[in-house]
């Protein structure tokens, strides 16, 4: 039964639809970035007080960024759903089309990188798509999925868990650098630069509060596969805890590329050495 779970995720569409969402996330990580640069210079021409044509301008920029970012996010969460839509033979969510063939074409674009891809797994450097979930114990179809979605759920939870300790860190140090640049002004001045810089502590609370949405989906996710391990897995079980791993895909949380490469490797390290 894992044979042709595993032979079906190394088919050449299967692995487009990865190579895709994986290209489609490190655009959304390298425009998050880029939105906190423009955040950070915007919150400090408000508070020197430069032209406010310029802030505006700045604003736009961000918005724009924000917009495609989401676009990507959103497209690579449905790349990885129909992916596993297909694998698991669960119904193919709408937009299928549109998705495969955006797939195909990125893949024919960047043919010398994604032939590297498709033939790397986790495993490699640089890590590939080949392999996407590892063999697992599963004895029926339905154990084996689970096992997968147990898997992915798990590797998110170590990602996101190091990325949102360096998220919490930077906004310390933030905080900290500001107090200290500003403790000798005024009452009236120190509140007059923090609602200047309320658009750059704005989208930060919106970070802030994704990290919540994703406590919240994670729990669900745990208590939904502690309910299934206590019992006989039936599809709709399986139905149901896809459906939390779509919502956590939508959310606007990439993990940084260096930290997604360094757990990969490690645990990949861990599955090998089990």
């Amino acid at each position: 039964m894992w044979e042709e779970i595993s032979k079906k995720q190394n088919e050449e569409e299967m692995l487009q639809l990865q190579y895709y969402a994986r290209k489609l996330y490190d655009m959304a990580n390298i425009l998050f970035l880029i939105k906190m640069i423009v955040l950070v210079i915007n919150a400090i021409l408000a508070i020197i007080n430069i032209n406010a044509i310029v802030i505006v301008i700045l604003s736009i920029i961000y918005a724009v960024l924000e917009y495609i970012e989401g676009n990507c996010i959103k497209n690579a969460a449905s790349a990885r759903e129909i992916f596993d839509a297909i694998l698991f033979d669960f119904s193919i969510p709408k937009g299928y089309t549109r998705i495969k063939e955006n797939a195909k074409r990125i893949c024919i674009i960047n043919s010398g990188e994604f032939t590297i891809q498709k033939n790397n797994t986790g495993e490699d450097k640089p890590a590939g798509v080949k392999n996407w979930y590892t063999k697992n114990n599963g004895v029926t179809k339905n154990e084996i999925i689970f096992n997968c979605q147990v898997e992915n759920t798990k590797w998110d939870e170590k990602i996101t868990k190091i990325n949102s300790i360096i998220f919490w860190s930077i906004m310390v140090i933030l905080f900290i650098i500001y107090i200290i640049v500003r403790h000798k002004d005024s009452v009236g001045n120190f509140i007059l630069g923090s609602i200047l810089a309320f658009e750059m502590i704005e989208q930060l609370m919106q970070i802030a509060f994704e990290y919540k949405k994703y406590n919240k989906n994670l729990i669900e996710r745990n208590f939904e596969i502690q309910r299934i391990q206590t019992k006989k897995i039936k599809k709709d079980d399986l139905v149901s805890l896809q459906e939390l791993i779509k919502e956590r895909r939508n959310l606007k949380l990439v993990p940084f590329n260096s930290i997604h490469k360094y757990i990969t490797i490690k645990m990949h390290e861990v599955i090998r050495n089990k």
